[in-house]
This record gives structure tokens, C-alpha cells and sequence, in this order.
């Protein structure tokens, strides 16, 4: 053999020898989650379960006006999509880690009891007796037996032609939301032998169904409220409808209908006339896509970032919003520094959490405001970037944050970073404007890069700033002047460059599907040295020769770049939701989850 061949191939020998030492000796070890968005709720009697993120949260509403938190679970793999509660036991669709059984003997301590695997993701749990009825997704209607409820088994199974979303029974009859493929109706006087017996097929997108006596009711995100007759279950008539935007869930009793929209809140309908239901009042929640249930005339509302909302119907004509409860959040982007986490909470605002015991992260203060859409953060100073506006305040006292002052921009500010006395905010179509802040209380724009695209995401290092530009790739713009900041080196992308992270002389760009290995040694020529394709990218952040991804569904993961030419990814650790961000802290890393809340990380070397 050529010895110049032996020698690339010792070579490459030794770089992946380099690359596998990481492989042998980085991962993460899970060390705690907080919060999530509240996205599920049932009851049974004054005893009200709904879900953050990943956690059951079992309450007692004896007074609905005041709602008290008894206790908590430890959370499962997967944020819960659905709950049903009876008998003691509360029953979690937990999408892909399937049907999870809690035990409510004790509320203050809820305990996972038994879990059945899905055969794809369960979307939709309704109990009856021993057994439960799952909304399977793709697979249909799972009929499980609860015989044992800490052996659950599934006994029977029946294909729907779409996807199976949602599921309710009355008697021997199951009725399933299936999406496109509509209402389907499924006899189980056979348990171990389900078969469909009835349809409704003629509807676009049904995402929820509710039964009450002889009365079905469908929310379509398209149609809105379907009502239908079961007198026939065999042929279910279309009695009316009314026409809602975008309802993506009913709840039922007293004669009326409680549709939740996907961005209006909830509405209130009189189903006293069935084929002519009539919409008696509104009632607005604080964020986008509530799950609801009606007992007597009270709603309790699983209202994402906004935790449980109950709301009064003593009168449906004027409901009452009467109580909220739980410290629930949807986080978007995290920030880690000097022992705490800065969470953006694109609803509530920014979310300050002590990691002073990261076994045990708890929220100190919530600073409120619209339309957060970033954070950076440089000792006791943070800015935030609200729609068209940057907003400095004071976190000397992380537990008392004070605004310092505020400047308006011309455009929607998508992402922030400190630089000294400077702040550059990418402002998506306009460019980088540079904001002095030598008065925190009076903030002023001194420079502006106008932008060709889309600036996305910026980070700073030294005199250059490196800016994500969607369309036009990675841009690096000198800081020399910080009133007149100049492009001085571009690197076009094969595809949207989303986000950006630096360290050392190196940049690492999320682009589309892969994460990009960028040299910035020659700030004028960056050079990209590898690219790493790992799915759905939101951002990424790195140590050493170790970068940390927030890989959306996949969770983070570890990629080692010993050899940056070729990147690989060495570990992988799944989150309850969607990783969106992410932050170092030491050994720790800060995760920002989406409806999963936040995770803490531990990185193990």
C-alpha cells in the first residue's frame, strides 16, 4: 500500500480515536424540570387534575372561586396531551410514552402506578369502568383493560381511517375525533373485538367530541361546532352547526356546549334548540389553546402558559373568570447566568428561576411583558426584546426586577445581544441597529447595518458581530465604529440560517435541518469546516470541542467537534416537548422546552 495512503488513513484513525474519546466520556444526566404549559384537564367531583408540561397536578376546587393545589407528580417522558380522571386514578395520554396511570390515593403525592406503550401516540384518554378507551393517533381506538391497573393491558384494537385525536363512550358505544376522517363510532360490547359501526365522514379537521345524552358535539378547527344526533348511532345526523374560528375542543352539560378556540378563547352555546345552536357569551383567556371540562357550571380550563383558569357560568349569558392557579409557562429561549435561568415566556414575559439547588430550580419573579421574544443578559443588566421594542432592566435583585428604560425600533426585534455598552438587536427586515446603553434609562439608537433579508439571530465576540440572516446566510459585521457597523466577510448557506452561537473562533450556525461549522480565524473569509445534519435545529451552544444542541423533537443532544470537518453526534437525551433553547451554567445545561417548561442538565464528563 501507497505510504501516503497509510498515512491519511492513520490520520483519520487518530481523529476519530480523538472524536470517540468524547463519545466515551460526555453525556447528560437529567436533574430536574419545572414548569410546562398547562394543556390537559379532568375532574372528578370537587377533585380537579390538570396537567404542567410533563406533571399531573391534582386540586382541590371545593371552592372553585379558590382553588387549592394539593400536589404534584414527577414528570413522566412526555408533555400530557389528555387526562381523565375516576375512581382514584387519574389516566394520562402521554403522546409517545402512551397511557401513564397515576394513583391519587394520597393527592399531595400523586404516583405513576402503570404505563402501557403506545402503538403510535396517545392523543386522547377516556375511562369507563375497568377499562379505557386511547385515542391512538395513527393506529386508531386501543380498548385497555384496567384489571390491573399497575399491568394495564390493551385487548383490543381498530384501525380509523385518519388520525385519532380524541375519544368519548356512552354504554357499548365509543366515539372518535379522527381528524379529516371525522366522527367515527365503534361498538365494544366486545371489548377484545371493537368494530366500527357508524361515521361521520364529511368533516374537515374534527379535533374533539363530547356526549351527552342523545346529543354528540364536535369541535372542527374548520366547521367550528358540529352538533349531531346519536338517536341512530348506526346513522349520526347533522342537527346544526355554528360557525367558530378555529375551535379545537367542547365540553358539555346543562344544555349547553363550552367550545374552546385556538386563539379567542372560550364561547359559551346554548344547545336548547340542538339544530340551531346559539352563542351566548365569550370569554377570553390569556393564551392560545385551552382544553376544558364543565362541572355543574363551573369550567376549569387548562390554559397553557396560564395555568388553570376556572370560570363561572351562574349566569352563561355573563360568564365569570373567578380563579386562576399554578405557575405554568411555555419557554421559548433561556439565558443562564450568575446561578439563575432568565426564561422567556412569550405569554407572561420574562421568568426568573434560582438554580442555586438545581435538583430544585424555583421561580423567584416573572417580569411581565408582551410579545417576549428574546433575552440577553450581562450580570445584574438584562435586555429584552418585545415585538418592536428593547426594554433594559435592572436584575441586581433578581427577585425585584426593574425596568431601567425602553427604545422603540421600526421593526419586530427577533433576537438580542450585549455587547459592552452596546446592544445589537437583529430587527428582522430593517437590519442591526446598535442601541447605546451609557444611559440605561435613556436607551438610543447610534448605528444601523440595513439588511437585504431577514436578520434572525445575532451574537457578538471582541469588535464583530455575527448575524443569522435567514436567506443570506452568516453575516460578520465590524464593530470598530459602533455608530457606522460595516459588513466586512459574508458566508452564503444552502439553506435559512436561524440561529447563531460562538466561542473561540468558532461559529456554529443553525441552518434548516444541520447545524454548520463555521472558522471565523480570517473574520473576512468565514470558512464553513463541516456541516452535521440532526433534524428539526432551533439553537446550539458549545465548550471546549463539545457542542450542545437543542434539537426540537429530539430532545439535546451532544456533538463532538474534535475533528470540526466532521462533527458527530455522541449522545442524545430526549425532553418532554420541543427543545428550543438553550444555556450553560457551569457543568449545567439550561433547557428551554417549549410546552415541556424547562430542564436541567448535567453534563457528565
Amino acid at each position: 500500500m501507497d505510504k501516503r495512503a497509510v498515512g491519511v488513513i492513520g490520520l483519520v484513525l487518530v481523529l476519530t480515536l480523538g472524536a470517540l474519546a468524547v463519545v466515551a466520556t460526555t453525556r447528560l444526566e437529567f436533574v430536574s424540570q419545572l414548569g410546562g404549559s398547562a394543556v390537559a384537564v379532568a375532574a372528578d367531583g370537587n377533585l380537579v387534575v390538570y396537567s404542567e408540561g410533563p406533571r399531573i397536578v391534582v386540586v382541590d376546587a371545593s371552592d372553585p372561586a379558590a382553588p387549592v393545589e394539593l400536589g404534584r407528580s414527577e414528570p413522566v417522558p412526555s408533555v400530557i396531551e389528555d387526562l381523565f380522571v375516576a375512581g382514584g386514578y387519574a389516566y394520562a395520554a402521554a403522546d409517545l410514552h402512551g397511557l401513564r396511570i397515576f394513583s391519587l390515593a394520597d393527592p399531595a403525592r400523586p404516583v405513576e402506578v402503570g404505563v402501557l406503550e403506545p402503538n403510535d401516540a396517545a392523543l386522547g384518554v377516556w375511562v369507563a369502568g375497568d377499562i379505557a378507551y386511547v385515542a391512538d393517533r395513527y393506529e386508531g381506538l386501543s380498548v385497555v383493560s384496567l384489571a390491573d391497573r399497575a399491568n394495564p393491558e390493551r385487548i383490543g384494537q381498530v384501525d380509523t381511517p385518519e388520525r385519532a385525536v380524541a375519544v368519548c363512550s356512552a354504554g357499548s358505544l365509543v366515539y372518535v375525533a379522527d381528524s379529516s376522517g371525522g366522527i367515527r363510532v365503534i361498538s365494544v360490547a366486545e371489548p377484545t373485538a371493537p368494530v366500527e359501526i357508524g361515521a361521520v365522514a364529511d368533516l374537515a379537521a374534527a379535533v374533539d367530541v363530547a356526549i351527552d345524552g342523545a346529543t354528540v358535539c364536535v369541535a372542527d378547527v374548520s366547521a367550528g361546532l358540529v352538533v349531531l344526533s346519536a338517536a341512530d348511532p348506526l346513522h349520526l345526523a347533522e342537527l346544526g352547526r355554528l360557525a367558530l374560528p378555529s375551535a379545537v375542543d367542547v365540553a358539555m352539560g346543562s344544555g349547553l356546549a363550552v367550545v374552546a378556540t385556538r386563539y379567542d378563547g372560550l364561547r359559551i352555546v346554548s344547545l336548547e334548540d340542538p339544530a340551531a345552536p346559539a352563542l351566548l357569551a365569550s370569554v377570553r383567556l390569556p393564551d392560545a389553546e385551552p382544553m376544558t371540562v364543565l362541572v355543574g357550571d363551573v369550567i376549569y380550563a387548562a390554559s397553557g402558559a396560564a395555568g388553570l383558569r376556572v370560570v363561572s357560568l351562574a349566569n352563561p349569558a355573563a360568564p365569570a373568570d373567578v380563579a386562576s392557579l399554578g405557575a405554568a409557562s411555555a419557554v421559548s429561549r433561556v439565558v443562564a447566568t450568575d446561578g439563575y435561568a432568565l426564561a422567556v415566556d412569550p405569554i407572561r414575559g420574562l421568568r426568573i428561576v434560582s438554580l442555586a439547588d438545581p435538583a430544585s430550580p424555583h421561580e423567584v419573579a416573572v417580569f411581565e411583558i408582551a410579545d417576549l421574544a428574546d433575552v440577553a443578559a450581562d450580570r445584574a443588566t438584562a435586555v429584552l426584546a418585545a415585538s418592536r421594542a428593547l426594554v433594559v432592566i435592572d436584575l441586581s435583585d433578581p427577585e425585584q426586577p426593574t425596568e431601567l428604560g425602553r427604545v422603540e425600533l421600526p421593526e419586530v426585534v427577533a433576537g438580542v445581544a450585549l455587547f459592552g455598552k452596546y446592544v445589537l438587536a437583529a430587527a428582522s427586515y430593517a437590519g442591526l441597529y446598535v442601541v447605546s446603553l451609557e444611559d440605561p434609562a435613556a436607551p438610543q439608537i447610534v448605528g444601523l447595518l440595513e439588511s437585504p433579508g431577514y436578520f434572525g439571530d445575532v451574537t457578538g465576540s471582541g469588535l464583530l458581530a455575527f448575524v443569522a440572516a435567514w436567506r443570506e446566510g452568516l453575516w460578520v459585521i465590524s464593530l470598530d465604529d459602533p455608530t457606522a457597523p460595516t459588513a466586512i466577510g459574508r458566508l452564503t448557506m444552502a439553506d435559512a440560517a436561524q440561529r447563531v452561537s460562538h466561542f473561540g473562533d468558532t461559529i456554529l450556525v443553525s441552518v434548516s435541518s444541520q447545524i454548520s461549522v463555521v472558522s471565523i480565524i480570517d473574520p473576512r473569509a468565514p470558512a464553513e469546516l463541516g456541516t452535521i445534519s440532526i433534524g428539526l435545529t432551533n439553537a446550539a451552544a458549545a465548550t471546549g470541542d463539545v457542542a450542545y444542541v437543542a434539537a426540537d423533537w429530539r430532545g439535546v443532544l451532544v456533538v463532538s467537534l474534535a475533528d470540526p470537518a466532521l462533527p458527530m453526534e455522541v449522545f442524545s437525551l430526549d425532553t418532554a416537548d420541543r427543545a428550543r433553547d438553550i444555556g450553560i451554567l457551569d457543568d449545567l445545561l439550561v433547557v428551554a422546552d417549549a410546552r415541556g417548561g424547562l430542564f436541567v442538565l448535567r453534563i457528565v464528563e
